[in-house]
């Protein structure tokens, strides 16, 4: 990485003394390798002049092959002003950046991913190129708060340039206990058992419900409706349900493959500002896949730069129609099928399935039906309208 900070030139040498020579005197020599009867090495190229002196005063015979590193960018590009003034710019950065973010490290979540939280932060005013001076940290975290109702405590700490978010996910599985609400039946079936929390019971085990029909209510009367007493209804309610799920694949189906035509663009991105380095951007094709790959400059393996090389390859599909083989189009039903009855089934424990199997010329099917039980307790919240608010 110093080497590519700074420069260096690969020389080759016709001699292993003139390699001792250099060492002699103190100048750095790396990547040392023979190739057929020449020495390769490269040397830094502040040490350049001093090296072809040294050689020239003792009549060993040398040759330049290529200037590498940062340096040699501004010397082979002088006609790219552009290139030339994005790297101008990226030194300056790096130089005058200290006061801003330049990555975010995301502890506590398990849910919700690292780039959901930084995007909501970002498109807060707290992102990657944000000036750390200009964050009131106190009010970005009500606001986080307030824009991701999955997080309930967020704290964001700087080390250096890097944004440290600390964040405390809302307890998943445990039912909203503010305000009222009735417990309803989420899909039919039979009732097999009730475990009641908090509420009255509607129905009872053997009964045969609908859809949407009252399960657990959240309001009590006593003494002939003299006294009603509101409350949030909670419980689980379990019932025998079918459940039937149809797995449909035809012969022919359009497929979107890639023609063969692709351009790729490649550019530096420096905090949220890109530089295009070949290739240009904007859609090529009508309809395209595109594959992008991001790579972080990290300076000593240690330093994360606020600097990221961005290759994206953008290749050009078309429509095709393919047609499948009998065993292929068993082999795509079936895995259609086992997708559907995963989504089907996590939920319940099976009691019985059956299940059907159609072949026909141009297509597949396979239907089952999906005897199970499960909880259809759904809570839904009701308000309390007074009589005044009846009137109005």
């Amino acid at each position: 990485m110093i080497n590519y900070i700074f420069g260096y030139v690969e020389m080759e040498l016709h001699c292993i003394e003139a390699v001792s020579l250099l060492a002699q005197n103190n100048i750095r020599c790396s990547e040392i390798r023979k190739d057929n009867e020449k020495i390769v090495i490269n040397v830094p190229l502040y040490s350049l002049r001093k090296v072809r002196k040294l050689l020239n005063e003792h009549d060993f015979s040398f040759e330049t092959i290529k200037m590498k590193g940062i340096p040699s960018l501004f010397i082979n590009c002088r006609t790219k002003y552009g290139m030339l003034f994005g790297i101008t710019i990226f030194l300056a950065m790096i130089i005058f950046s200290g006061k801003y973010i330049w990555s975010f490290q995301v502890s506590g979540n398990s849910y919700i991913s690292d780039e959901e939280i930084i995007g909501i932060l970002d498109d807060l005013g707290c992102g990657v190129g944000t000036k750390i001076n200009d964050i009131d940290f106190d009010k970005l975290h009500n606001r986080f708060l307030m824009e991701c109702k999955d997080i309930s405590w967020i704290s964001v700490n700087m080390d250096g340039v890097i944004a440290k978010v600390e964040v405390l996910e809302v307890n998943r599985g445990k039912v909203d206990t503010e305000g009222f609400a009735n417990i309803v039946a989420s899909e039919s079936g039979q009732i097999e058992r009730i475990t009641l929390v908090k509420g009255k019971p509607q129905v009872e085990i053997g009964d045969v419900v609908k859809k949407g029909e009252l399960l657990i209510s959240g309001v009590e009367s006593y003494r002939e409706g003299e006294l009603t007493f509101y409350e949030n209804a909670d419980g689980a309610v379990f019932a025998n349900v079918n459940r039937t799920i149809k797995a449909h694949v035809k012969k022919e189906k359009v497929v979107k493959n890639r023609t063969g035509n692709f351009m790729e663009l490649k550019r530096l991105k420096i905090f949220n500002l890109n530089i295009n380095l070949f290739g240009k951007g904007g859609n090529y094709y009508d309809e395209y896949d595109i594959i992008t790959e991001n790579r972080q400059i990290v300076l000593f393996g240690i330093v994360e730069l606020p600097l990221w090389t961005v290759s994206e390859k953008i290749y050009e599909l078309s429509d095709v129609v393919v047609s499948l083989s009998k065993t292929e189009l068993e082999a795509e039903a079936i895995r259609l099928y086992q997708s559907l009855l995963k989504d089907t089934v996590s939920d319940c424990e099976i009691v019985s399935i059956s299940t059907k199997r159609t072949v026909e010329e141009d297509s597949y099917t396979i239907e089952s039906n999906i005897n199970c039980i499960t909880d259809i307790a759904e809570r839904v919240p009701y308000e309390i309208i007074s009589d005044n608010q009846k009137e109005e």
